[in-house]
């Protein structure tokens, strides 16, 4: 048995009978109506594949009939038929959405060849549909994911710079600007996606370090409180190595306090061996520092910090970086 449904509408009841058995032996559930009004009342009852309906009918005719399938059941197919065809018929029936136009007397086998025809249409129509549908919510769950999984993520910086209320905001302003230079740098999404996991959790490594050491006041720690302090890099990579969707991103949080000479740390890279998403965070990350108090300090001025920055160009600094971001700023 066939899932399709066809209704056939003709006055002519001896025509309505014999398509009826015609099609129910080919495997179609099928009902019949004498006219449009008759047919229009089955169509709001139940659901039909294809209505098969002649144009010359009492009290509805078969082309107000197809007006009202095409405008309240578009998803319905029309296949019309008639013993007086015209051009003009014919062509109107078209315009108004009609699959086919068929001749009575008819043939059945090329009847039924046409609703072969116009049913596998509609089942590819519907199977398109139905896969864009499924693309859409795809890429929908995806954005949720991706909103959860992001929001977690700036949940882990709160709960960093909880340990030091110092640097509350800071992890989303290095966020903001790490973005505006990778937009400028016209990095792909998947650049993008690691910079903005890496800027926002660059400093996750800090959880593991004692607060004793992240708030000491004064201007400097003693040097074996400095190499503690160092290793945040590394912790924070221990931290978020599991995490598979992290992986690109890790790079940016190992190595943003590399500098451009190879006096940084953790392994004193130099140049572009440093990767991108690191130098890029390690310039907003040195200005938001310099621009933000501190403990041990005051913020310095906006144009301090922009003079630092190109001084240090290409010894702490990509230059390349610093130029970008200095354009961003103004």
């Amino acid at each position: 048995m066939r899932e399709e449904r066809i209704l056939v509408v003709d006055d002519d009841q001896s025509i309505r009978e014999l398509a009826k058995k015609i099609l129910s032996k080919e495997g179609f559930s099928v009902e019949h109506a004498n006219n449009g009004s008759e047919a229009v009342s089955l169509l709001r009852k139940s659901r039909f594949d294809l209505v098969i309906t002649d144009l010359s009918m009492p009290v509805m005719s078969g082309e107000d009939l197809l007006a009202v399938v095409k405008a309240d059941y578009p998803d319905t197919e029309v296949i019309v038929m008639t013993t007086y065809p015209t051009i003009d018929t014919a062509v109107n029936t078209l315009k108004l959405g009609a699959y086919d136009y068929i001749i009575k007397p008819f043939n059945f086998d090329l009847m039924l060849s046409v609703i072969n025809r116009v049913l596998e249409r509609k089942k590819l129509f519907s199977e398109l549909k139905n896969e864009k549908l499924l693309r859409e919510k795809t890429i929908s769950l995806f954005e949720d994911v991706y909103d959860l999984f992001l929001s977690t993520i700036k949940s882990i910086a709160e709960a960093i710079e909880a340990k030091d209320t110092y640097t509350h905001g800071h992890c989303e302003r290095i966020r903001e600007y790490s973005l505006l230079i990778g937009k400028k740098l016209n990095l792909n999404s998947d650049e993008t996606r690691d910079l903005e996991y890496a800027a926002l959790l660059h400093d996750v490594g800090k959880i593991a370090i004692p607060e004793a050491i992240l708030n000491k006041p004064g201007k400097m720690l003693a040097a074996d409180e400095l190499e503690i302090l160092k290793t945040h890099t590394i912790k924070g990579i221990n931290i978020l190595k599991h995490i598979k969707q992290l992986k690109s991103a890790l790079p940016g949080i190992k190595y943003h306090h590399e500098r451009y000479d190879g006096k940084g740390y953790p392994e004193k890279l130099k140049g572009k061996d440093i990767p991108l998403i690191a130098r890029i965070i390690t310039v907003v990350d040195a200005y938001d520092a310099m621009t933000s108090d501190r403990v041990y300090r005051k913020s310095l001025p906006l144009q301090t910090a922009k003079d630092i920055l190109s001084k240090e160009k290409n010894r702490q600094f990509d230059g390349e970086i610093v130029d970008v971001f200095l354009q961003i700023i103004g």
